[in-house]
């Protein structure tokens, strides 16, 4: 049996389907979306859903099926960074072996922690410079400061310092191969005695422990470019990496 259809009625199928996708879309701002998967926000832009959820895009972002909030204005990589919500500031963070340490220095302005040579722009670069009694509680929460262990088990694992420092900003031969990410740049530090020293050629980290015997203890760090653990004055400022506990 042959089926034929009017001109009319080929008009008409062609009309009822096109009233079925324009009624299956809305209008923002003047702006055409598919409800199902979109959302206007605020009557003026369109968004995509998050796993089928709406969510305010001036402070949550969406990553996979999560919706996040922003780190202040900004979004990040949960996978890589992560936000101090104190200063809204994002960090890189890396996993070496066991251990989940900050890829940067801290930048958090904590007490009388300074920038090397009192200069905004190094802080950017390099974190700031902290006292013994500010380092331990300058970390996000969550993180934590590195004891002398956790350095000395970094430091089996990876089995040299030139694979924790950053391929370019050190002097003197001083540029690593950075196979973990780690990235550590030569921020130098601050020695009550002799002031702001050895930015290029050096970096000097906190560990939370200390060396001695009773009331005589005195703070260990680490001194990276010799790839071992010292002892300072607790007055003397450093940088701060954080470790995950």
């Amino acid at each position: 049996m042959k089926i034929t259809f009017s001109k009319f009625t080929f008009v008409a199928i062609f009309t009822l389907a096109l009233a079925f996708i324009f009624s299956c879309s809305e209008k923002c701002d003047g702006k055409k979306y598919d409800p199902k998967f979109q959302f206007c926000y605020n009557n003026s832009k369109v968004k995509e859903k998050c796993n089928g959820k709406e969510y305010n895009p001036d402070i949550k972002f969406c990553v996979g099926n999560d919706i996040m909030d922003k780190c202040g204005d900004s979004e990040y990589d949960p996978q890589t960074q992560f936000c101090d919500s104190r200063d809204n500031k994002t960090y890189k963070y890396v996993k070496i072996g066991n251990q989940i340490w900050m890829a940067e220095n801290l930048a958090c302005e904590v007490g009388d922690s300074k920038c090397y040579d009192n200069e905004p722009e190094n802080c950017k670069r390099y974190g700031r410079l902290y006292s013994f009694k500010e380092a331990n509680i300058a970390c996000p929460k969550g993180w934590s400061l590195p004891t002398q262990k956790d350095w000395d088990d970094l430091l089996i694992f990876v089995g040299t310092t030139k694979k924790l420092a950053a391929k370019s900003g050190w002097s003197k031969d001083g540029n690593g191969t950075d196979d973990y990410g780690f990235s550590i740049l030569p921020s130098g530090y601050y020695d009550i005695l002799k002031g702001f020293i050895e930015v290029g050629s050096n970096s000097i980290l906190w560990s939370a422990s200390m060396a001695g015997r009773w009331d005589n203890k005195i703070p260990l760090f680490f001194n990276m470019r010799d790839g071992r653990m010292e002892t300072t004055w607790s007055s003397d400022l450093n940088s701060v990496r954080c470790i995950q506990k």
